[in-house]
């Protein structure tokens, strides 16, 4: 199946007009030359399930549910869809009222349920009024070659975390962006309700003393014109809330399915180098069951593909505006590129895999069946 990114109310409107024969159209993902399908629900955690609210729609939810969140019965090539819900502004005027204090960052920055703030630092470039006064007598290749380093994109030189608010807002407004989490109550309230609508990992409420098996937060990003996070994948289940400005998403399949791990060579010198390492053998360890004896795969910094596949997978993109919702599943490649200032809140969800639940499980047993399960084991 081509890999692309799935409109959830276009999908539904098009099954719609399908079955009551209004249309004998082929039903399609997405309608050619037509204005995408809008969710006019507002975005209310207080009044209704946490995953309606995303959704727009009890019939949103059901679909999504049956067919877009962690398939079991299905091949990789029917896997890691990103999907879309359209909105508006509106949709999200009382998240950003009731939660969010209407979008005031040094307010949210003091509330944040992390305790440090990154800082993504953007490499400043020379004015163009500078730069001319370097090189007043330059020829004419100079000129052409400031002319095209005048274009390049703004680079990220690194990151930095501070515990101030106020210097993190500082060096918000001189061009940086942000990274940290929501604030508390927000979490409260979408967290373990996501969670178990979702059937996710083992019940979140069987044990509130403890996320060894089920955990989430809910991540808050505001980021400046011009930033871009590099190609990178998630081992978290993600629910993106545009809140303000416009961000460009590209997607590309990956072939990781259910991830151990991130795959973050976009952090390059930041994360270290035994990170890497780890992240590798990680990739590596999930393309194994999709994988035969003649399967050849090449793991790098910057790349995890299958050598056997000689077309890379087709990239998609996607615009999203103020009220647009967007899940993108565990493993999926994505780039992040921000159109103009932005805030978004992503909230991340993570569970334990079968077989941690199982030895886990195993250990405790065994623990109980003999002593010698519970003894330090001896070199010989």
């Amino acid at each position: 199946m081509q890999f692309q990114v799935i409109y959830l109310l276009d999908e539904l409107d098009a099954e719609d007009k399908k079955s009551s024969k209004l249309s004998n159209k082929k039903n399609k993902h997405v309608i050619p030359n037509k204005k995408q399908k809008i969710s006019k629900s507002l975005i209310d955690f207080d009044s209704t399930s946490v995953l309606e609210a995303l959704m727009g729609s009890s019939s949103a939810k059901e679909r999504f549910l049956s067919k877009y969140f962690i398939p079991q019965d299905v091949s990789y090539e029917q896997s890691q869809f990103p999907v879309v819900i359209r909105g508006t502004d509106e949709r999200v005027k009382l998240l950003k009222e009731q939660q969010l204090s209407n979008l005031d960052i040094p307010t949210l920055l003091e509330t944040t349920s992390s305790d440090e703030i990154q800082v993504w630092l953007l490499k400043q470039q020379n004015s163009d009024s500078d730069s001319n006064k370097n090189n007043n007598n330059s020829n004419n290749n100079n000129n052409k070659k400031k002319k095209k380093n005048s274009n390049k994109k703004p680079i990220i030189s690194g990151a930095i975390k501070c515990s101030d608010p106020n210097y993190a807002h500082a060096l918000y407004v001189a061009g940086h962006s942000l990274y940290c989490r929501a604030p508390s109550d927000l979490e409260d309230i979408t967290v373990k309700p996501l969670m178990s609508e979702l059937g996710y990992g083992i019940s979140p409420n069987a044990n509130n003393n403890t996320d060894r098996y089920s955990r989430g937060e809910v991540e808050m990003f505001y980021s400046r014109a011009g930033h871009i996070t590099d190609t990178h994948t998630d081992f978290q289940e993600n629910f993106t809330v545009q809140l303000s400005g416009i961000k460009k998403w590209t997607f590309r399949r990956s072939p990781m399915r259910a991830p151990l791990r991130g795959y973050t060579p976009h952090f390059g010198k930041v994360q270290g180098q035994d990170v890497k390492e780890t992240q590798i053998k990680a990739a590596h360890a999930c393309m194994k069951d999709r994988m035969t004896s003649s399967d050849k795969v090449t793991i790098s910094v910057n790349k995890v593909k299958d050598d056997e596949d000689e077309d890379e997978e087709e990239e998609v993109s996607v615009i999203l505006y103020p009220g647009d919702v967007l899940y993108h599943p565990a493993g999926v490649y994505h780039k992040v590129e921000c159109l103009e200032d932005s805030i978004a809140i992503n909230i991340s969800l993570y569970a334990a895999s079968a077989a941690e639940v199982f030895c886990a499980n195993l250990q405790q047993y065994l623990w109980q069946q003999d002593f010698r399960f519970r003894q330090p084991l001896l070199r010989m």
